[in-house]
């Protein structure tokens, strides 16, 4: 390659020293569409990681709300005193939550959701044999069931009152901070 002499000016020298800057202009830009596209695709994969989050965080709230709507009904059957209501099918639906609660809450929940599980089983346990005994002759004994059935009865009360704070998983904000949505 020749060197361009600046007073002297001619077009092969020029035409030389045109195709050395083509081919870095070429390359330049080829880098800069390069880098352009790979931050697209970043902002891309990062919506896409977004999106995934929700969409567990979505089914994660599904699948809790579920165990807390099986729970819900429960305690509300109680406190209304139907006892035709606690059907086969509802404590099917309240042992399948049982189950799910401690894969889906973490181990506080879960406790404060047995906790309220055992009670209500007590109370339809101690309500089964109230009824039982009425049929029969009425005896101390079933002064005591009568009582502790009461005192049953109010603590699910509470529990019923409660049970959203029981349960505080179930705040989309606080989902969205357990996946970590937000980073």
């Amino acid at each position: 390659m020749r060197m361009m002499q600046w007073s002297a000016f001619d077009w092969p020298t020029f035409a030389s020293l045109m195709q050395a800057l083509t081919g870095l202009i070429v390359g330049l830009a080829a880098v800069i569409g390069a880098y352009r596209i790979g931050k697209r695709q970043t902002r891309i994969l990062e919506n896409q990681v977004y999106l995934e989050r929700s969409k567990l965080a979505h089914d994660l709230f599904e699948k809790r709300y579920r165990v807390y709507s099986a729970i819900d009904r429960l305690l509300r059957t109680i406190i209304e005193e139907k006892p035709d209501a606690l059907s086969k099918d509802l404590l099917e639906e309240v042992d399948v939550a049982y189950s799910q609660a401690s894969f889906l809450f973490p181990n506080e929940t879960y406790g404060q959701f047995l906790q309220v599980f055992s009670k209500a089983n007590q109370y339809i346990e101690v309500r089964r044999l109230v009824r039982k005994g009425i049929s029969e002759a009425p005896s101390a004994h079933q002064a005591e069931l009568i009582i502790k059935q009461t005192k049953l009865y109010e603590e699910i009360r509470e529990q019923y009152n409660s049970l959203p704070e029981v349960f505080p998983e179930l705040k989309l904000t606080d989902i969205d901070r357990e996946l970590d949505l937000n980073s």
